[in-house]
């Protein structure tokens, strides 16, 4: 509104007149360094503490385009051991190829292949990855699973809030969560699972546990994917502190 208004600048520090200038030049270039506006704040960026910590870093921060996300199951100094969640096989191998350069060895990468409708599960993954926690476990008894045969599983986590999710190739995402059993910090299930398909179809499995209930389990089940994440990730950042999830993924036939 000054700006606007003013013809003339006269600028007042600690009470001395530090500057009297046309508004025109005051707000455009500040002679005086009272007058003028404070760098934005950068914040700090600890450098990795350990060779463990850079490599997760660089995973975390690789950025392989849309429907990409990487999964560590076990980093070491030498050593990374991650599932690649994506649509296509050429973005792996061009982390593969940058990963090797950047830290000096092969990372293990077990690709999973999903559908595009089940890419919604991964762009949530990759974008909410600094809110989750993977401390929580997640098993599951088999990789390829024949129709009509049962899935069987645990959950490990002291939340007192821990849902099981299915995340099909068709893209709806199944609360399974009442075929739970809580004993103390494990959960087990059990349950049927029939394919409609004669071919490998790929399903995700998500355990989340959190302190206080998430407003999006409450919702529609089955719920589309592309309406399921968001509301998910507006749930994460609305609880302020991080969620665990556990991923496991098979194939049905």
């Amino acid at each position: 509104q000054a700006r606007r208004l003013a013809s003339r600048v006269l600028f007042l520090h600690r009470g001395r007149l530090i500057t009297d200038a046309p508004a025109a030049d005051f707000f455009t270039g500040p002679a005086s360094p009272e007058a003028r506006p404070a760098p934005p704040a950068v914040a700090a960026v600890t450098e990795p503490r350990t060779p463990t910590e850079r490599i997760e870093r660089y995973i975390v921060n690789y950025d392989g385009g849309r429907c990409f996300f990487l999964w560590p199951l076990e980093l070491a100094e030498k050593k990374a051991n991650l599932e690649g969640f994506g649509s296509g096989a050429e973005p792996f191998v061009a982390f593969d190829a940058a990963f090797k350069a950047a830290q000096g060895f092969e990372a293990q990468i077990n690709l999973r292949p999903v559908t595009a409708q089940q890419c919604p599960m991964v762009e949530f993954l990759r974008q909410s990855s600094a809110g989750l926690d993977r401390m929580t476990g997640l098993q599951i008894n088999t990789f390829n699973l024949k129709s009509g045969d049962a899935l069987n599983g645990s959950i490990e986590s002291p939340a007192k809030e821990v849902a099981l999710l299915l995340v099909g190739d068709d893209g709806l995402v199944h609360n399974l969560s009442s075929f739970t059993r809580r004993e103390g910090a494990r959960a087990r299930f059990a349950l049927k699972l029939e394919s409609t398909g004669p071919a490998m179809r790929p399903q995700t499995v998500l355990a989340l546990a959190s302190q206080t209930p998430l407003p999006v389990l409450s919702g529609p089940n089955p719920a589309p994917a592309t309406e399921f994440f968001p509301n998910l990730a507006r749930d994460i950042a609305a609880a302020g502190g991080k969620v665990g999830l556990g991923i496991r993924y098979f194939r049905i036939y």
